[in-house]
């Protein structure tokens, strides 16, 4: 049967993020199922595990491999507690996901593209689970925005309104005025908290 899900996913420099998870953005690649226990995703003929150590920053992670991996990761994590899904199921996953301001119109075709996995039947073994997902939609979305919109009623009263995200390699601004973003006067800035820690150090 086909089931669909909605898996909104943040891919943070230091954190992958969805609605129900936070873990590090680290992987481990391994040829051989890991010991008893430990979490692990098996995809393609490789098993793959998380880890502490965060995959060094990239700005476009379409360049990475492992980010789709922690992509799969992150859906199978939102899809374990669902029990209305069946190891027979095919599920259609819509995929948003953010961006930051000042790379969205560079990046955001690039990323829906690379996401998407051509929309092809995906067969994962998330610890001895086994389910076959197919990323029907990816669209991407101006993360300062999407944060914004939560509180968009009282935004689009005032006629201008600043969002800034700190993160951990970027910090990122969007002017908003009455309730629409102004992509003229937005910056993502490579200063975030990890970089804040290391000069301090």
């Amino acid at each position: 049967m086909i089931k669909k899900l909605r898996v909104a996913v943040d891919h943070g420099n230091r954190n992958m993020k969805t609605c129900h998870f936070i873990f590090t953005s680290g992987l481990n690649v391994l040829d051989k199922k890991p010991a008893r226990g430990e979490k692990y995703l098996h995809y393609e003929g490789k098993y793959y595990t998380l880890s502490e150590q965060r995959i060094p920053y990239q700005r476009d992670k379409t360049l990475d491999f492992r980010f789709f991996i922690l992509t799969l990761f992150a859906i199978a994590m939102e899809l374990e507690g669902k029990e209305q899904i069946q190891p027979e199921d095919v599920v259609q996953i819509q995929l948003p996901i953010g961006l930051p301001p000042k790379h969205f119109a560079e990046l955001y075709e690039k990323y829906e593209v690379f996401f998407r996995a051509e929309g092809k039947v995906l067969d994962l073994n998330f610890n001895g689970k086994i389910y076959h997902i197919c990323i029907q939609e990816v669209r991407a979305f101006v993360q300062d925005f999407a944060a914004m919109m939560t509180i968009g009623q009282n935004i689009m009263q005032v006629p201008k309104a600043v969002g800034i995200d700190i993160g951990g390699f970027t910090t990122d601004y969007l002017l908003i005025r009455k309730g629409k973003p102004d992509m003229g006067y937005c910056d993502s800035l490579e200063k975030g908290v990890i970089t804040m820690y290391n000069q301090i150090i």
